[in-house]
């Protein structure tokens, strides 16, 4: 993985789920020289900021928590980027319409089986409704993430999932376009460099 460091506050949301924003924390995910977003715990917890995951007030206790659970923190860490992987190949098998490994499938029931076990069921108004209780444990920024792709992989938004046609990009993106048309992970990027790359082929 490119270990060139990239400002996590640059990053775009194009995936409209947060799950395959997630998987989209890697740029050209789908080449040998992928570029890494998320560096460490604390960029981790800065992305979890821009998705809304967390309060910025909740995101800056879990920094300075890790602080003092240094070797924790590398812990949750590796088990962030271990369950984006196995996320993303989950999603890529779908798109191609092959199997998923049975390895991934096991380790994404463990991300499971530890996430929902925070969950409890909350009043709000007249309504109830499950939720994560409210957490500084430094890996609670997993459980949303978790409850996205389980939500995903149980719906019919599964038609939509797409993977970005820009060679290697890799981006992940649900296509709710009126017409299922959407190629790109965005025009201004993947699509530009395919349109530019078409009319260099017609003046030549």
């Amino acid at each position: 993985m490119n270990s060139t460091r990239r400002d996590i506050n640059q990053i775009s949301f194009i995936g409209q789920n947060l799950s395959l924003d997630f998987c989209n924390t890697v740029g050209w995910h789908a080449t040998d020289d992928p570029k890494e977003w998320l560096h460490n715990y604390e960029t981790l917890v800065r992305w979890s900021i821009l998705a809304k995951i967390i309060p910025v007030d909740n995101g800056e206790m879990l920094i300075q928590e890790a602080l003092s659970k240094k070797e924790e923190a590398m812990d949750v860490y590796r088990n962030a980027i271990a369950l984006r992987e196995v996320i993303y190949r989950l999603y890529v098998s779908i798109i191609n319409g092959t199997s998923a490994e049975q390895a991934d499938m096991d380790r994404l029931n463990q991300y499971i089986g530890k996430a929902f076990s925070r969950l409890k069921l909350q009043k709000r108004g007249s309504a109830f409704e499950l939720s994560f209780q409210e957490s500084i444990e430094l890996d609670s920024v997993l459980c949303p993430l978790v409850q996205s792709v389980s939500t995903l992989l149980t719906s019919l938004d599964l038609s939509k999932l797409k993977q970005c046609e820009g060679g290697g990009c890799g981006w992940l993106f649900l296509d709710t376009s009126k017409n299922r048309s959407r190629r790109w992970c965005s025009m201004d990027d993947c699509g530009n460099r395919a349109k530019a790359r078409r009319h260099y082929k017609k003046i030549r």
